[in-house]
């Protein structure tokens, strides 16, 4: 809480937050400075979410946009376009042992991956 109502937006654009606090509906806090980032399944998934991703408001919601990793609530990802091109950032929450985002990652980049 008291990073997201602190000056960082002044500094940052992008912040990866793995296991946040999440609230009787399901979501997180965040200030009218950020924008929430969900793992795609977040709506048809009914494990904890432990993945998102922080963007400031600052941002054209333009020049992102979400990308879709199926069957996990631990992967958040979003894609910056502009006119440097395009650039993926993924979110993982990696349980100790268990490495089910790690292969879901995989899966998704294998699928997707641009010709």
């Amino acid at each position: 809480n008291n990073l997201i109502n602190s000056s960082i937006h002044e500094d940052w654009d992008i912040i990866l937050i793995q296991e946040p606090y999440l609230d009787m509906f399901g979501k997180t806090r965040a200030n009218s400075k950020w924008r929430v980032q969900y793992p795609s399944s977040h709506l048809t998934n009914n494990s904890k979410i432990r993945s998102v991703i922080l963007v400031n408001a600052n941002i054209d919601t333009n020049q992102y946009s979400e990308i879709t990793v199926e069957g996990t609530n631990d992967v958040t990802a979003l894609q910056l376009h502009s006119d440097f091109g395009r650039f993926t950032i993924y979110n993982l929450y990696i349980d100790a042992g268990y490495d089910d985002a790690l292969h879901l990652l995989d899966k998704h980049i294998r699928t997707n991956r641009p010709n």
